[in-house]
């Protein structure tokens, strides 16, 4: 989808400007739709980026190729806030009309070309270890991961298969970075990179469990070349400090497919126990597979002082 933006408080004006944007569209493709944001009447920012979204992902599910978005004047919505509001592919253009005025302050009749924005985007968290910066990767450091992983045996041990297409790796740190901005009650995730080399190792997340910020879910995965070499345990310590320290957990969990040897000796090194065992837990290639859950409570854990900086300010 493309995303094509604009603004201005004569309803009349909308209606024109929203008509030509979209027959544009139309001319290059055939599933473009016009929506008005300014009609809802709501007096937030956020709420109309909250409503807008939940709209633009519904239209988007209907085959919408090109949304052109009429944004309210009031309350005043910065466009880049909009686009990074609205965007759930790396791939997608969000283009801004701003309102054109003459010498008069009439506005202009049709329709200029606009421009394409780069959204805004969060500053990026960061977590600093002896060897690892846990942050979001580049578009370079994502294409590089991606090409390491496919065909390996990464997946044998991980309840995910992979990527589906080069696509998804980068449209989900898309999706990351708007999680971010939730705070301590969204999912967190972080690539692992390399701070002597600058590769992307892996990823690893924290996740509230059935909504609750108080139960982190711990999460990882890391490249095939990247095994053995204590980088999971390094990042594992790291996020139970931070879970503890900065997102208020009073308890983080970790599950791992039956079988997965490796896994449990990072946990274990990390300070969970083994707390039990979930018969057919996970769905992998065509067959059940048994889970296991390790947890850490906060009265058990130890601060591994394994953080040496530690930055999670989207702002």
């Amino acid at each position: 989808m493309s995303l094509y933006l604009f603004a201005t408080a004569d309803a009349a004006r909308r209606q024109r400007t929203g008509a030509e944007l979209v027959a544009r569209q139309r001319a290059a493709r055939d599933a473009a739709a016009f929506l008005d944001l300014a009609v809802l009447g709501l007096d937030t920012a956020n709420a109309v980026l909250r409503v807008g979204a939940a709209l633009v992902t519904a239209l988007r599910a209907e085959g919408v190729e090109a949304l052109v978005v009429a944004l309210p004047t009031a309350p005043a919505i910065d466009p880049w806030q909009a686009g990074f509001a609205f965007r759930r592919r790396a791939a997608e253009q969000v283009w801004w009309f701003p309102d054109e005025v003459d010498e008069d302050g009439v506005g202009l009749p049709g329709v200029g070309e606009g421009f394409e924005l780069d959204p805004w985007a969060p500053r990026p968290p960061v977590i600093e270890t002896e060897r690892l910066c846990l942050t979001f990767p580049t578009s370079e450091q994502v294409a590089d991961y991606h090409r390491r992983i496919v065909g390996t045996r990464i997946f044998d041990t991980l309840d995910w298969d992979g990527p589906e297409d080069e696509s998804a790796l980068p449209d989900y740190w898309v999706s990351a970075a708007r999680a971010f901005v939730g705070g301590p009650s969204q999912l967190l995730t972080l690539a692992l990179i390399e701070r002597s080399t600058g590769r992307c190792l892996g990823g690893a997340s924290l996740s509230p469990v059935d909504g609750d910020a108080g139960v982190q879910e711990l999460g990882y995965a890391l490249a095939e070349d990247a095994w053995g070499q204590g980088f999971a345990t390094e990042a594992a310590r790291a996020l139970a400090d931070v879970a503890f320290e900065h997102r208020g957990a009073r308890r983080v969990v970790a599950r791992v497919l039956a079988g997965n040897t490796a896994s449990e000796a990072v946990l274990r090194k990390a300070g969970f126990e083994l707390e039990g065992l979930a018969r057919a837990q996970h769905r992998k290639r065509d067959a059940d597979v048994d889970g296991l859950v390790y947890g850490l409570a906060r009265a058990q854990w130890h601060p591994s002082g394994s953080v040496r900086r530690v930055r999670l300010d989207p702002r």
